[in-house]
């Protein structure tokens, strides 16, 4: 079976517990990096701190073989580090438009 492709870039998500604590952040930061994530920063409108219901690493890829094995690989990781994976997912992004934003002075 042929791989899905896309126009515009895969996107993946995979769901973890809340790392609340600094230490662990930073192995979280290191695991993400080794796969090519990133820990998506979750703050709290109201408040501006780091959301304590759940915490996310993100990747990209325009190909979909790449980012489902590099997900695989990192969902491994992290539970070999003691991360609690709740769920993934892979996106096929069909738009991507981004809108700046200007605050006004005066």
């Amino acid at each position: 079976m042929a791989s899905p492709t896309t126009d515009h870039y895969f996107e993946a998500h995979i769901t973890i517990d809340p790392v609340l604590d600094d230490e662990r952040r930073e192995s979280l930061d290191l695991v993400a990096s080794w796969h090519g994530f990133r820990v998506a920063e979750l703050l709290m409108k109201k408040t501006g701190e780091r959301s304590g219901i759940d915490d996310f690493l993100t990747a990209r890829s325009i190909d979909y073989d790449d980012i489902e094995q590099r997900t695989e690989k990192a969902i491994t990781s992290l539970k070999q580090n003691n991360f609690v994976v709740r769920r993934y997912k892979i996106e096929n992004t069909l738009v991507d438009v981004r809108f700046q934003v200007f605050e006004e002075s005066g």
